[in-house]
């Protein structure tokens, strides 16, 4: 299955969330509001896109999947055209889903007010150590997919891959490999990465323990959130337990064309960033434009962004 989309939850912050995104060179699209009772910005690009879903501060229902969610990267969202059949296809591997759910948020195209429609089918809670799982059939794709949403003046072009973190990445492996039906594996035997990965050509899936994550990720993986202790391990737990996850989403990987540009947005926005090879002293130098692979923070989001060519 390819990606339709990748969720960050900002709760109750959208705005702010949305003002980093739009420092860092993306366009976003204008909040939307769904019936479930949520808002959200799309990061759009030519096939799948990132959400920034949040709750409203105006009154009204809020959407108690995203108000039970932690901050930061929290869905991951396949595409589907037959809600049904994907329902059948990944309950016989033994996951619990929900009943599919069907459901809009109206759109102002051209000065017409439309609604936008969509057909979900999602797992159970608790199935997925990560985050939320599930797949999405776009009834008016017309609507969501826009040419004047679909570029960035930072040059990313699309979403290459999302990191999943945690203790046991062969059976995460397994697990992701049943979600996402006919994707390709691929384990990788480097173990200077550690990592294993599902693909679709277009769109990666790694998996990685918490070392090796940290060693990719450098200084800036203290933003990430924090993985709970493996049973029996002796370790110090932070002031709020509740912190603690089992698994995690650990970053989103971008295609850009010139990743130092990133870089140089984040320090204007005051954003932690990375450059892999470089110093941050380096950031305006001549060979500084050479860099290959950039990462910026988003830590009041707990989230990661890696940009490479």
């Amino acid at each position: 299955m390819q990606l339709d989309h990748l969720v960050i939850n900002t709760r109750f912050h959208t705005d702010d969330a949305a003002a980093q995104c739009a420092a860092l060179g993306f366009t976003l699209t204008p909040r939307g509001r769904h019936t479930l009772g949520s808002i959200n910005h799309l990061v759009m690009f030519d096939n799948h896109y990132l959400e920034l879903i949040g709750l409203p501060t105006d009154g009204g229902n809020l959407r108690d999947e995203v108000l039970s969610s932690p901050f930061g990267i929290d869905g991951l969202v396949f595409q589907t055209d037959a809600p049904e059949r994907t329902a059948s296809d990944v309950a016989a591997h033994g996951f619990t889903l929900g009943p599919v759910q069907r459901f809009s948020r109206p759109v102002e195209i051209d000065g017409l007010h439309r609604d936008a429609t969509f057909v979900t089918v999602r797992l159970q809670p608790g199935q997925v150590d990560a985050g939320r799982v599930y797949y999405c059939q776009h009834l008016t794709p017309e609507l969501v997919w826009r040419s004047q949403w679909l570029t960035h003046e930072n040059g990313v072009q699309r979403i290459i891959a999302l990191t999943v973190v945690g203790h046991d990445p062969a059976a995460l492996r397994r697990q992701y490999t049943q979600l996402g039906g006919n994707i390709e594996t691929r384990v990788h035997a480097d173990s200077a990465s550690s990592r294993s990965m599902t693909s679709d050509a277009a769109f990666l899936i790694r998996v990685t323990d918490p070392g090796s994550f940290a060693m990719r990720f450098g200084d800036v993986a203290q933003y990430a959130p924090t993985l709970a202790p493996m049973p029996g391990a002796a370790r110090h737990l932070p002031e709020d337990p509740s912190a603690l996850r089992p698994g995690f989403f650990g970053a989103i990987t971008f295609h850009a064309e010139a990743p130092i540009t990133l870089a140089r947005r984040a320090q204007a926005a005051g954003l932690p960033f990375f450059i892999d090879g470089l110093s941050i002293e380096d950031l305006h130098s001549a060979h500084a434009d050479a860099a290959c692979r950039v990462v910026v923070a988003l830590p009041a989001f707990s989230t990661l962004l890696e940009f490479q060519k």
